[in-house]
């Protein structure tokens, strides 16, 4: 990503609606017509193509909004959504904002927990066991992986 063109350029190709954070094309732009939303995803983050350069489209949208060009700061959305660019979202930080499943993929387990951690289909408990030791049974997944825990820091606090 480099640092965004002339405010100018950005105001005469895009309109940025402030309230619901879409950014469409004022002009006719290849297959785009006016009116079609400008951002699209790489890696699950909206960008938004100028001239042949990627732009990140919330740095876009800072820039429609405010007037000015963000660089050197990074624009984070304060809900976590990197898709929300309404403008009350937006905000300027000193560090790159860190989205977790920016792909919107499900976030892994650790092993243990989907090693130690079993649920029993027919009676929906919950059973924990550590190094081969079983613990018990539990109303909820996240009593079985409390005890587990607790079992894993005994175990290590007695050597």
């Amino acid at each position: 990503m480099t640092s965004l063109p002339p405010i100018s350029l950005l105001r005469s190709l895009f309109h940025y609606n402030q309230v619901d954070g879409t950014i469409t094309y004022l002009k006719q732009r290849g297959p785009k017509k006016p009116g079609d939303r400008a951002d699209s995803t790489r890696s699950g983050l909206p960008v938004v193509s100028i001239h042949g350069t990627q732009h990140k489209a919330a740095a876009v949208a800072w820039a429609l909004a405010h007037g000015v060009d963000p660089a050197p700061q990074h624009v984070w959305c304060l809900d976590g959504n990197p898709r929300n660019l309404a403008r009350h979202n937006l905000c300027l930080q000193d560090d790159p904002p860190v989205y977790l499943n920016p792909r919107g993929r499900r976030a892994r387990r650790p092993g243990w927990y989907r090693r130690d951690l079993k649920r029993d289909r027919v009676t929906g408990e919950w059973s924990a066991k550590y190094d081969g030791l079983f613990l018990g049974r539990f109303g909820t997944q996240e009593e079985a992986a409390l005890a587990r825990r607790l079992a894993a820091e005994r175990m290590a606090a007695d050597g």
